[in-house]
């Protein structure tokens, strides 16, 4: 392993935040400037590489070129002692694939967010021809404020770039790619394959085409359609559902023509799964189109925008950053689904029919005769009830993948108003005898 340097270029090393195939990665801050970078630094047995080279280099200027709230911002590349790094825009060390190792699945309106900020940079970054093609919760930063950025171009393509991107030359990380990027192909609608499923991912806790071998995964990915979320998880909308499997279709021309499109489905679909809804907030400040100074011979040729029909309805445009302070508006809280409404709420609703039951129990102990009779058994028959619901929530949670100390909660509570029966029924004996 390298020793960690203690300066690079203008920049002195903190620390080292990680390693990849190309290199290594150092936290540095730059001393003129006042702020914390990250150095990507591309190893000393990569440079003899021509061709891992001129990527590494491309992907620095493609990177720099492509300004968006929801794309890592790079700052420089350059050259030092023999060796090349790019400086970028440091969000920390949290990614997309960490979020959902963590967590499992994410709320709903989580993970649309996440995908209409995804999708977002992917029209940015598609409108200047550029393809990413190794789309993917590790390329994926998690902002301090909870907002997603594109990261890693090395294997982007651009237009105007063809002798590094030739027909036949498979690249990517196979569990993400589109089928034709086996065949060595890839466009825009890649990218949207690979963004179908990282929401399937965010939305059930897996990815639908994990294998121990590559050539699995290749099948897979070429022969076989997954389940759809709403099967896996019926708190999944229908319309989301479909959304995710027109994404991934095998064939390019089934997908959605464009980020653009895709992004505005995702909107539709969520607005169709709740009569009532806040819109989806995705860039909180507004994206700098300007490109930076490049070389002629780099400048991708503008893309081709089919012009849609008239009568066709609009997609809704993305929305734009207002002053609260100044401009307040009210906002209308979502509709819980069932499913995120038990998750939230059942323990504390089995608490309370708990507390009441035993309330009842109690009540009978203080009535003579007759009158005992009902409360008594109201009270039994519901603590009954109230235990086989908190087993039947507990099973509920355990398939949403929540951790055990949450999806055991309602077992607990189950238990304890087992036990506050028996007591209070003990105490009922002893006062009537």
């Amino acid at each position: 392993m390298d020793p960690l340097p203690e300066a690079i270029g203008p920049y002195k090393v903190l620390r080292e935040l990680g390693r990849g195939g190309m290199g290594v990665v150092y936290l540095a801050h730059h001393e003129n400037l006042g702020r914390e970078v990250a150095i990507k630094a591309l190893s000393e047995g990569v440079v003899a590489d021509s061709d891992a080279l001129e990527r590494f280099r491309r992907e620095g200027k493609i990177a720099a070129r492509l300004r968006h709230a929801h794309i890592v911002q790079v700052y420089d590349f350059f050259e030092d002692h023999g060796r090349y790094y790019i400086a970028m825009e440091y969000l920390g060390s949290r990614t997309l694939e960490r979020l959902i190792r963590e967590r499992g699945p994410l709320p709903l309106k989580e993970a649309l967010r996440l995908t209409d900020q995804l999708l977002d940079a992917l029209h940015h970054a598609h409108q200047l021809g550029v393809v990413h093609r190794d789309i993917k919760p590790a390329n994926v930063m998690i902002t301090d404020t909870h907002n997603a950025a594109l990261t890693d171009f090395s294997i982007a393509h651009v237009q105007s770039a063809a002798k590094l991107t030739q027909a036949g030359t498979v690249i990517g990380t196979p569990e993400y790619m589109a089928p034709e990027q086996f065949d060595g192909k890839s466009d825009a609608r890649s990218d949207l394959y690979a963004t179908g499923l990282i929401l399937y991912e965010m939305l059930t806790g897996f990815s639908p085409f994990r294998a121990e071998s590559v050539s699995e995964i290749m099948k897979k990915q070429i022969l076989t359609m997954p389940d759809p979320p709403c099967e896996v998880d019926f708190t999944v909308p229908q319309p989301i559902s479909d959304v995710v499997l027109k994404a991934l279709a095998k064939d390019p021309g089934d997908r959605y023509e464009s980020a653009f499109a895709m992004r505005a489905a995702v909107r539709q679909a969520y607005q169709a799964s709740h009569t009532k809804v806040e819109p989806l907030a995705s860039v909180h400040t507004p994206p700098v189109t300007q490109e930076m100074p490049v070389a002629p011979d780099e400048v991708p040729a503008p893309p081709v925008v089919p012009k849609a029909p008239e009568e066709a309805p609009r997609a809704p445009s993305p929305p734009q950053p207002v002053e609260t302070a100044r401009q307040p508006s009210p906002v209308q809280k979502p509709v819980m689904s069932a499913g995120e409404f038990l998750e939230h709420h059942g323990s504390l609703l089995l608490f309370k029919g708990g507390a009441a039951s035993v309330g009842l129990v109690f009540l009978a102990g203080l009535l003579p005769g007759k009158l005992a009779v009902l409360p008594a058994l109201i009270g039994v028959l519901s603590a009954f009830s109230l235990a086989m619901a908190g087993f039947a929530l507990s099973l509920f949670l355990f398939i949403r993948r929540l951790p055990v100390a949450k999806a055991a909660l309602p077992i607990g509570i189950s238990f304890a108003i087992g036990m506050a029966m028996t007591v209070v029924a003990v105490i009922n004996s002893a006062l009537r005898h």
